[in-house]
């Protein structure tokens, strides 16, 4: 008896992905043939044609495409085979794609399209192709920081690609979402080069952004091999003017005053508060401000960040989940960080308070606990980072298209202020760390009791080690109480005087739940995220099976 066409291994590849992956044309043909799955999917979302594509692989992707494959199919990040492809700067295989209905204009969750793909890493043949060939949308742009294809190549210094794009009719001062120009970029990134070219091409050195600088403010102000630039812009105005613009400071813009209108107070995260606030285009979205704290971390788990910028950054990567409450935008002002997020309608808290634990329909209840234990797959083995402060009041639900194309309430895991790297620059997992965790009832047994952080309190001392175990055993106690209980309840500090009753009511739910909620003693005997992951997609599928 030979080998399963379809056997998996842990992240759910099959052999049809490794052929593909590995550009092995006769192999995936021998697939194919056996009924392997042509649109099966990793873990992460990827499918054999994703593989193929951002390898390069011409022959595989043309076989593939011509047996029906899913041309537009999308990732765990909302990544299409072209956005792999263009990435990648494999033209052929995006000429190929696009020839057969590849959408030129996909975004993926950040906002990226191809052609801002291929800008940023320069790859000039791929650009031609998209706007010259596939008329793709010069102006697209990605969601954060609002830059264009040309924004990205010029602050990278790709001069060929920005010679393309400005020929082709990219708006050569396009504002991004700091009132920034591709100009500024270029004059941060040193480009000399590339500043010559958009200034030939009618870019106008003397806009300012919203800090209240232009391009030679940040001409000046490179640390090092700004010379070149000075020399240029000398050319173009006076000295005096040169000096001018060399005194000028930069100044904090007052946004939240200018373009929000607070329309409410949502709560309070580990770091900062949380606002709902219309912007000045008619949405709403969450604002969450954290302002910098008077102490210094420098531990050898936290680096040298600032609290926002540990954030800034966890919720910038969580934004390729559907699972993670992402980021839309984030800017300063004065001695605060402001993260714009889209408005989620509730939090699971509310939603477990206002319904007794018989009356939250299972279907429901079963999608929720798949998606919290995709987005802290997610977070553990996509992001390497440990959340800290697993709850209810944590996790945000919002009404959104799932990755099966069902529009839903989707659960999100939120709040990441706690959040920290699951290994040390020793490459060690299990560690001492600088502080404990804020889950309260839901905490894991090894760190209650040990503080957190504050102002007053900057160093905490006695934290025992832990690793990613710890939002095991509170993801277990959220599955625990949404299935079975009201949040915080009095039986919440003491489930286990209660695990009869749960496991005489779910008895297919109670081992893993129970192996989850280990104690001190069995802390690593807690299943892995992804293991979660599949019992619960395995929960749903089986109840969905049933006949209501």
């Amino acid at each position: 008896m030979g080998a399963p066409v379809e056997a998996e291994e842990k992240d759910k590849w099959r052999p049809l992905h490794w052929a593909c992956l590995s550009g092995h044309t006769p192999c995936v043909e021998l697939l194919l043939r056996a009924g392997a799955d042509i649109n099966a999917r990793t873990r992460n979302g990827w499918t054999p044609l994703h593989l193929c594509s951002g390898r390069g692989h011409r022959a595989v992707v043309l076989l593939l495409l011509g047996r029906g494959a899913e041309v537009d199919c999308r990732d765990e990040g909302a990544k299409t085979p072209l956005l792999w492809a263009c990435e990648e700067g494999h033209v052929s295989v995006a000429r190929d794609l696009v020839a057969n209905g590849a959408d030129v204009n996909a975004r993926d969750r950040g906002g990226w399209t191809p052609l801002i793909f291929a800008s940023v890493r320069g790859h000039v043949e791929t650009v031609e192709f998209l706007v010259r060939e596939a008329k793709a949308d010069l102006e697209g742009r990605e969601n954060i920081m609002g830059w264009t294809a040309l924004a990205d190549a010029a602050g990278k210094g790709h001069t060929l690609v920005m010679e393309i794009l400005l020929a082709t009719g990219a708006e050569v001062d396009a504002r991004d979402s700091d009132g920034g120009t591709p100009l500024q970029l270029a004059c941060r990134e040193g480009s000399l080069e590339g500043v010559r070219l958009l200034i030939a091409h009618g870019a106008d050195w003397r806009l300012a952004d919203d800090f209240g600088v232009n391009a030679v403010w940040y001409a000046l102000h490179r640390e090092t091999d700004n010379l070149s630039l000075l020399i240029y812009f000398m050319s173009l105005c006076s000295i005096e003017c040169i000096l001018e613009v060399s005194q000028a400071e930069q100044n904090s813009p007052e946004r939240l005053k200018s373009k929000f209108n607070i329309v409410g107070h949502i709560g309070r995260g580990a770091f900062g508060s949380v606002f709902k606030a219309e912007e000045d285009d008619g949405k709403t979205y969450a604002l969450k401000q954290v302002e910098d704290p008077d102490l210094s971390a420098s531990t050898e788990e936290e680096g040298d960040e600032m609290r926002w910028q540990k954030e800034m950054m966890a919720m910038g990567t969580g934004t390729a989940s559907i699972f993670i409450c992402g980021l839309f935008r984030v800017w300063r002002e004065g001695r605060s960080t402001f993260f714009q997020m889209y408005l989620c309608k509730s939090d699971l808290h509310d939603w477990m308070s206002e319904r007794k634990p018989k009356n939250r329909k299972r279907k429901k209840v079963l999608r929720f606990l798949c998606d919290c234990s995709s987005g802290l797959r997610f977070l553990h083995d996509g992001m390497q980072m440990i959340h800290r402060d697993i709850k209810p009041p944590n996790i945000f639900l919002r009404r959104e298209t799932d990755l099966q194309g069902i529009t839903r309430l989707v659960a999100k895991i939120g709040d990441l202020g706690l959040a920290t790297d699951r290994s040390n620059p020793k490459g060690e997992f299990y560690f001492e760390r600088s502080q404990g965790g804020g889950a309260g009832v839901y905490l894991a047994p090894e760190i209650k009791g040990v503080a957190l952080k504050t102002e007053k309190n900057p160093e905490v001392h006695g934290v025992p080690k832990y690793d990613e175990k710890i939002d095991i055993y509170s993801m277990g106690a959220v599955f625990f109480d949404l299935l079975f209980l009201k949040p915080e309840g009095a039986d919440c500090p003491h489930r286990w005087r209660i695990y009869e009753d749960f496991e005489s009511e779910f008895p297919d739910y109670f081992p893993l739940i129970r192996r989850m909620l280990g104690g001190k003693e069995n802390k690593h005997e807690r299943p892995p995220a992804y293991e979660v992951e599949d019992e619960a997609y395995r929960w749903l599928h089986e109840w969905l099976q049933t006949p209501e």
